[in-house]
C-alpha cells in the first residue's frame, strides 16, 4: 500500500514542492527503517538474494547464527561471504537449482558451539515473476534437545518394564550355579589323590566363578542405571572439573596419538554440582570417542587413523547455562543409530554392556541438564551437554585462578 502510494506520488515528483518531497523521502526512509527494525526483531536467520544470488538483505540473527559477512557478498553470490563449509554448500547446490528446500538440518560451529540449524529456501515472487530467493535459518538446537530429552526420559522409564528380563538374566547363572556346587560336591565325594578328579573340579570351579562374575556385572550395572543417585552437590568451576578430565584421559589419548584439547569458560560461575558424577559422565563420552577414533574401519579392517585426529572439549556460558562440548574427529554416528545411542541396552560394541552412554544420560539428567548428540557418519560427533545456572541474583562471583 505504501509502495502504490510512493510510486504515484513519485510519477509526479517533478511538480512537487521541495518541503513536500523532502517529507516524501523522510516518510519512505521511516518505512526502511520499520522494516529494518522488524526484521531484525525477529527470532530467525533471513537472507533475501537476487536473481544472481547476490545478497541484497540480511538481519541481524542471520549475521549471528552463521555467520556471514556483508561486505563479502556485494555483487558476489551469498556463499562466498559464508564461513561454515555445510553452509556454503548447501546454499550454492540450492540457490543454482532453484529448487525450493524446506526443513533442510545443517550442524553448524557458532563460536565454538555445535548448533543445529534448520534452512528453508523459497522463491522471491513479484507480480507472478521470481527475481530472486528467501533464505530462512531457525535455531532447532533447543527443540532437538527437548526432543530426544522426552525419549530419553520414556527409555529410562522403560528400565522398570525390563527389570523383568534382568531378573530372567539373573535366575540363569544362578541355576547354572546351582547345578555345578552339586556336582562340586559329588566329585569331592568320590575324588582321591591319584584319580584325575582334581581337574574335574577346577573346571567346574571356573564355571561357577564365570557366572558369578557375570551375574555381579549384570546387577550393578542394573541397579546403578535404575536406582535414584544420590548427589553430593558442592560449588565447583566446571574448568576444574574439565581439566581433571583432562588429566586423566590424556595419556590414553597421547598413546592412541590422539590430540585431546580443551577450550574453557572465560570467565565460569561457580554452580553447585556433583563434581564426582559430572566427572564420570565426561571420562565416559571422551573414553567412547577415543575408541569410536582408533576403531578400524569396517571395510578395510585396517586400523587407518586420519593424522588429524582430536577430541575438543569445550566450555561456555549460554545465557542461563554453561554448556559442555565433548567432539571428534572419528567415524561418526550411522543416522540410524543417532536416536537410540542413549537406549539402556542398547550397543554396537562387542563385549559393551549397553549401559555407559546410558548412565551419562541419567547423571545429566538428575543435574536437571540436558544432553544431545550431533554425528553424521564420516564426519565425528558432537556431545552438547547442557547445565542450568542459578539466577544472575543468587549466582557467585566468577571463579578466581588459584595463584
Amino acid at each position: 500500500m505504501i509502495n502504490h502510494f510512493i510510486s504515484k506520488t513519485l510519477t509526479k515528483f517533478d511538480r512537487l514542492s521541495q518541503d513536500t518531497a523532502k517529507e516524501l523521502i523522510l516518510s519512505a526512509l521511516d518505512g526502511v527503517n520499520l522494516l529494518e527494525n522488524v526484521l531484525d526483531s525477529i527470532a530467525q536467520g533471513i537472507l533475501v538474494c537476487d536473481g544472481k544470488h547476490n545478497l541484497l538483505i540480511t538481519n541481524s540473527y542471520a549475521k549471528h547464527i552463521i555467520p556471514i559477512k556483508e561486505e563479502e557478498a556485494v555483487k558476489k553470490s551469498v556463499w562466498l561471504a559464508v564461513k561454515d563449509a555445510g553452509v556454503k554448500k548447501f546454499l550454492q547446490e540450492t540457490l543454482q537449482k532453484g529448487v525450493d528446500v524446506h526443513g533442510r538440518e545443517i550442524e553448524v560451529d557458532v563460536n565454538g558451539i555445535c548448533r543445529l540449524l534448520e534452512f528453508s529456501v523459497q522463491a522471491l515472487v513479484e507480480e507472478g515473476r521470481i527475481i530472486g530467493s528467501v533464505v530462512l535459518i531457525a535455531d532447532v538446537t533447543q527443540k532437538r534437545v527437548q526432543e530426544a530429552k522426552i525419549r530419553r526420559i520414556e527409555s529410562l522409564a522403560s528400565l522398570t518394564t525390563l527389570a523383568a528380563g534382568v531378573a530372567h538374566e539373573i535366575k540363569n547363572p544362578l541355576a547354572a550355579i546351582s547345578i555345578h556346587v552339586q556336582l562340586i560336591k559329588k566329585i569331592a565325594q568320590k575324588i582321591q589323590p591319584s584319580s584325575g578328579g582334581a581337574s574335574d573340579l577346577d573346571a567346574h570351579i571356573d564355571v561357577v566363578n564365570d557366572e558369578i562374575k557375570r551375574l555381579n556385572k549384570i546387577v550393578v550395572d542394573f541397579l546403578f542405571a535404575v536406582r535414584p543417585m544420590k548427589l553430593n552437590l558442592r560449588k565447583s568451576n566446571i574448568n576444574d572439573v574439565i581439566q581433571e578430565v583432562i588429566k586423566l584421559e590424556e595419556p590414553e589419548a597421547k598413546k592412541e596419538n590422539i590430540s585431546l584439547t580443551f577450550k574453557p569458560c572465560e570467565s565460569p560461575p561457580e554452580i553447585k554440582l556433583d563434581s564426582n558424577l559430572i566427572r564420570q559422565a565426561l571420562v565416559n563420552l571422551v573414553k567412547n570417542a577415543i575408541e569410536a577414533i582408533k576403531e578400524p574401519p569396517l571395510k578395510t579392517g585396517r586400523a587407518e587413523r586420519r593424522p588429524d585426529a582430536e577430541i575438543r572439549l569445550t566450555a561456555q556460558e549460554a545465557g542461563e547455562r554453561i554448556v559442555l562440548s565433548v567432539a571428534d574427529t572419528g567415524p561418526g554416528i550411522p543416522e540410524k543409530d543417532v536416536s537410540r545411542i542413549f537406549e539402556p541396552y542398547w550397543t554396537t560394541k562387542s563385549g559393551g554392556s549397553g549401559l555407559g552412554l546410558t548412565l551419562v544420560f541419567k547423571i545429566i539428567q538428575e543435574h536437571n541438564g540436558e544432553i544431545i548428540v550431533h554425528s553424521k557418519e564420516g564426519e565425528g560427533a558432537c556431545f552438547l551437554i547442557s547445565l542450568p545456572l542459578p539466577p544472575k541474583g543468587m549466582r557467585m562471583l566468577p571463579v578466581k585462578k588459584k595463584e
